[in-house]
């Protein structure tokens, strides 16, 4: 794929996405954003995500990872883009520790810092910095492209009709009308009716049927759900387990709430869909996702900052927090985590920048009891807390951190060696 065909143009642009949905449907691996700066953004998302699995896995670095762990579905990640005249010294000191994390880039442009080469109009590597001298590299015309990925699609058994991805599941609009239950899963999994908690935890698969649904707002089909909770049984076994959770939730409800059959299911079924019955409860994920929506959108920087208040008051730690479940973890739990953690950064920066030192620190406490691996959250605490004149938890936050980076082996920041420094210098 042609670098300049991905990013070149409006990237809203009809034609331009048509073709990326295209790409993308053959290639469920492949992403393409906007600009350079969102891919640097999913790029610290990796890192911070593929950090946390080398520390579980006492791991080294990727290559060592697949060494101990050969099932482990952690693949190559590459970076292809073309760079602009502007300063990319941040990208340099990411790509500086990427191999460690199994994370390489393919760049056009100007980069004086890695294996770099001029092509000339032959197709022939002219200079270089590395090992790709006399290099001839095959280009071919776009006209000739579409038949090329075409053989090369079929050779691989890919079948002409391009595959439809299903679209993210938005949350629901809130209810006008008062529920009778509020469900929360961010963070330990409760469940309350008219503001009283109810036990269901004992009740294992009932609970991880009504958070798998609480993920999905639009439903899903009982195959779906099965697949999700019994991967290891087959029909119609595995159709019975589902019912008999499905009657023991509603049952818990029903009689929590006092309300009959006829009025409530809290489960619905719309044909072969199930789904949470909106009217009669509220998950708080959803709440937190038009939160997290509302700040990415705001207008304003108050607005931003009310949205962002939003995610912090609802934000109780992660996603179904305590929850084994196989299935949510890479996909659902981590995800919102990472989403979560770069939201409260914001959040925590606003607050120091308005000289709300104490709330600010609030907030970075906050990131830290998400993720206690977020460098700049925890050195923000320390940095803060030094300000606010509380030395001695500085200093404790301080040990804390050092002994963190130490067990993980990372090379402390530069603001983290700062903040070190000024808690080994007493005035």
């Amino acid at each position: 794929m042609e670098v300049d065909r991905l990013s070149a143009g409006d990237f809203e642009a009809g034609e331009h996405q048509q073709a990326v949905d295209a790409v993308s449907a053959y290639l469920p691996g492949l992403k393409v954003v906007a600009a350079l700066d969102d891919a640097i953004d999913y790029l610290e998302e990796q890192f911070v995500a593929r950090r946390r699995i080398l520390r579980d896995s006492d791991a080294d670095d990727i290559p060592g990872l697949r060494g101990s762990h050969p099932g482990e579905p952690l693949p190559a990640l590459l970076l292809v883009a073309r760079l602009d005249e502007s300063d990319h010294s941040y990208l340099e000191t990411l790509m500086g520790l990427a191999h460690r994390y199994g994370i390489g880039a393919l760049l056009a442009g100007e980069w004086p810092c890695g294996t770099s080469c001029d092509v000339n109009a032959d197709g022939v590597v002219a200079t270089d910095s590395g090992e790709l001298a006399d290099v001839t590299l095959f280009h071919v015309p776009v006209a000739n492209a579409e038949s090329l990925l075409r053989t090369l699609a079929a050779g691989k058994g890919f079948v002409e009709d391009v595959p439809q991805r299903e679209p993210d599941l938005a949350a629901p609009p809130p209810s006008k009308a008062e529920v009778p239950v509020r469900f929360g899963i961010v963070g330990k999994p409760v469940l309350e009716v008219e503001g009283k908690v109810v036990g269901i935890s004992g009740r294992t698969k009932s609970q991880e049927l009504f958070v798998l649904l609480a993920l999905h707002p639009q439903g899903l089909d009982r195959e779906k759900i099965c697949a999700h909770l019994w991967p290891d049984v087959e029909e119609p076994q595995a159709g019975y387990r589902f019912h008999a959770a499905l009657k023991d939730l509603r049952a818990t409800l029903r009689e929590a709430t006092g309300r009959t059959d006829k009025e409530a299911a809290f489960v619905e079924a719309d044909g072969k869909i199930y789904r949470i019955e909106t009217r009669n409860v509220a998950v708080d994920l959803w709440t937190y996702r038009r939160s997290l929506d509302a700040a990415r959108t705001a207008a304003d920087a108050e607005t931003k900052l009310v949205a962002l208040e939003g995610v912090a008051a609802l934000c109780r730690g992660q996603l179904a927090e305590g929850a084994d479940y196989w299935w949510i973890e890479q996909d659902h739990r981590w995800p919102l985590t990472v989403t979560s953690i770069r939201a409260l950064l914001q959040l925590g920066a606003v607050h120091e920048q308005r000289g709300r030192l104490e709330r600010a620190v609030e907030v970075f406490e906050q990131v830290c009891a998400l993720d206690p691996d977020v460098e700049s959250a925890a050195v923000g605490t320390v940095r803060l807390l030094l300000k606010l004149g509380r030395r001695d938890e500085a200093m404790l936050r301080g040990r804390h951190l050092k002994k963190r980076l130490d067990a993980l082996g990372v090379t402390p920041s530069a603001e983290a060696q700062a903040v070190f420094g000024r808690l080994n210098h007493r005035t």
